[in-house]
């Protein structure tokens, strides 16, 4: 127990033990808790508080014993002690009296007659000097003769206690009475309100069925004035409703009609299948066939059929569903019809006669034409081989523009945009023809390569612009070094192929962004050639895998993303322009594509010039 303690709160209610502890520490006391009367008294041998108030009923030693034991120590006797007691049973008062306790507290206690009550206790320094002379009276409890002995100051303190407790709680009787006078005026408040809102209620419910009562005769004179007729229909197929029109069509008064089945203007086929429909329409409590314009037959009180239009509708009540039926009688539209399918007849007729003869004319010029293709044919077989290679090598670039341009298109498009998604597909489409293309044109042996002077720089810008958006794109620099003047002997469109695939590896080696290196000029050490360079500042190829980059099929792009035949096409067009193709790549620091390629006029045993003549 801490030594600055002021009051020593023994309660065997863990609840009721810390609601008192908090209420005292809000008003600034040092509060120490007990559970019993032994815990308590294990705590007083090491410090004595200013105040102890205990609970009565409590394990071990209750709250009598706990005060009588600590009035007969000399050390303690000064320690003033408040009970905690309802004073409802005079048998407590007189142990309370004879255990010689300072003070009372009834259960349940108001916070702030507690507070008042410690306050007042504390301000009043305890005597316990134990000179008090005892007094001796005899008082009848419960209709026995009882002795009490105990202190001046006891009973004194008994007699105030009892009269607080008989102020503090008639205090709180006049409360209750003031709340429940309170309560009363706010009954009568809500009394007079319900009665005024029932009265308008009353009166809203007249306003109501006066405004059904006017929306009825407002929807009767709209049914009467139909010239189609309407007819009501209830759960069981019983008509309940027949305006004018009705009688007009189908004969019958509306007399006649009330209350009997609708069927009664049914032919006998369709019978059977509305009381199946009627029957799941009850079920379910929905019109399967609602909302739907039908034509079936009618049946008039004579006897005739006649074709009829029907829309149907389902609408609930309390009583059940209901349907309304609104039918068109369609006898001169089908009469109509049946002379335009007569006229129809006679003009197909005519039309056949006229088809015959056009068949003849066909036939005839079906020979002509014959004639004609087979000719035609025979020139187009002698030149497809030669035309199928010029628009595979002339498909590269296009496909390779629509490309990048689709990229770009796509990058500057949100996800969500409604284009983005038509442009997903070009960019797949394309990707799979090039690549259709790419493979037949290299991997064949028939592509004869078109051969011209070429001015290597000129090239080069050529194919940046192409995929300088791409590049803008993906945050990478371009940083060129080329020498002005390299012209060689090439295939314009394979070198495009070959700059557009190392610029495009480049880029994909770059994901964050960084600087495209392009370098141009003659090699010293072989004159007559020059060298091109293309690096990038990426993050390079692993080391286990250069030995293979080279390998068709093999690339280190994410699955989708690259075919392996990149590289390798691009080292065989070098090749066969008679030049070389080295890659080197330090990990972590980027890769670099060496070119050497033979000037114009120094030509190579593998390259085909083509002249003009026989193709060479």
């Amino acid at each position: 127990m801490n030594d600055n303690s002021e009051i020593l709160i023994v309660e065997d209610s863990l609840l009721q033990a810390e609601m008192l502890r908090r209420l005292l520490e809000e008003h600034g006391y040092l509060v120490a808790l007990a559970a019993n009367g032994k815990e308590a008294l294990s705590k007083l041998r090491s410090s004595a508080p200013r105040l102890i108030i205990s609970d009565i009923l409590m394990p071990e030693m209750d709250g009598y014993e706990l005060c009588a034991e600590i009035k007969r120590n000399t050390a303690l006797r000064r320690i003033p002690i408040l009970l905690l007691t309802t004073l409802s049973d005079p048998e407590d008062v007189i142990r309370g009296l004879e255990a010689r306790a300072d003070g009372y507290l009834t259960k349940p206690y108001d916070p702030e007659y507690l507070v008042s009550k410690v306050r007042s206790v504390l301000a009043v320094p305890a005597d316990g000097t134990g000179k008090e002379v005892p007094l001796e009276f005899k008082t009848i409890i419960g209709g026995k003769s009882r002795t009490v002995t105990a202190d001046p100051r006891s009973f004194f303190d008994l007699l105030l206690s009892t009269y607080e407790n008989t102020v503090h709680t008639n205090q709180s009787l006049l409360k209750v009475r003031a709340e429940l006078e309170d309560l009363n005026r706010q009954l009568d408040d809500k009394v007079k309100e319900r009665t005024d809102h029932l009265v308008k209620e009353v009166a809203e419910h007249n306003r109501a069925e006066e405004a059904l009562l006017e929306s009825h005769e407002r929807f009767r004179s709209v049914v009467e004035a139909a010239n189609d007729p309407i007819i009501g229909i209830d759960t069981f197929g019983k008509i309940v409703m027949w305006n004018s029109a009705a009688t007009r069509t189908f004969g019958y008064s509306i007399d006649e009609v009330m209350g009997e089945p609708v069927a009664l203007i049914m032919p006998e086929r369709f019978r059977h299948l509305h009381e199946i429909a009627v029957d799941r329409a009850r079920e379910s409590g929905r019109l399967y066939y609602a909302k739907h314009v039908r034509e079936v037959a009618g049946l008039r009180k004579d006897g005739t059929e006649f074709p009829i239009e029907t829309s149907l509708s389902a609408w609930k009540t309390r009583e059940g569903i209901f349907f309304t039926a609104v039918v068109r009688d369609i006898t001169e539209r089908k009469q109509a019809e049946e002379s335009l399918k007569s006229l129809s007849e006679d003009l197909m007729a005519r039309n056949e006669q006229l088809t015959t003869i056009a068949k003849e004319l066909k036939k005839q010029n079906e020979e002509v034409q014959l004639k004609t293709q087979q000719l035609w044919q025979a020139a187009k077989l002698a030149t497809i081989g030669e035309l199928a290679a010029s628009i595979a090598h002339e498909l590269n670039n296009p496909l390779a523009t629509v490309s990048l341009r689709t990229e770009g298109m796509l990058m500057r498009t949100p996800p969500d945009h409604p284009s983005r998604r038509s442009l997903e597909i070009i960019e797949q489409e394309v990707e799979r023809m090039a690549n259709l293309v790419a493979n037949l044109l290299q991997f064949s042996r028939r592509y004869r390569p078109q051969i011209s002077t070429i001015d290597v720089r000129e090239e080069m810008d050529r194919t940046l612009e192409l995929i300088r958006g791409h590049l803008r794109n993906h945050h990478i620099n371009i940083e060129r070094q080329c020498s002005p003047n390299l012209k060689i002997l090439a295939d314009r469109q394979q070198l495009v192929q070959v700059f557009l695939n190392l610029f495009t590896n480049a880029s994909d080696g770059m994901p964050d962004g960084g600087t495209l290196t392009i370098r141009t000029g003659i090699v010293e050490e072989k004159p007559g050639n020059i060298f091109i360079e293309i690096g990038d500042s990426g993050k390079g190829i692993a080391p286990e895998n250069l030995e293979k980059i080279m390998e068709p099929f093999f690339t280190t792009k994410p699955e989708g993303k690259g075919t392996g035949l990149g590289l390798p096409i691009c080292k065989r067009i070098i090749n066969d322009h008679g030049g070389t193709l080295e890659l080197t790549s330090e990990y972590g620091k980027g890769t670099k594509i060496s070119i050497v390629l033979p000037m114009a006029g120094t030509l190579h045993k593998n390259v085909v010039v083509d002249t003009g003549v026989d193709g060479k």
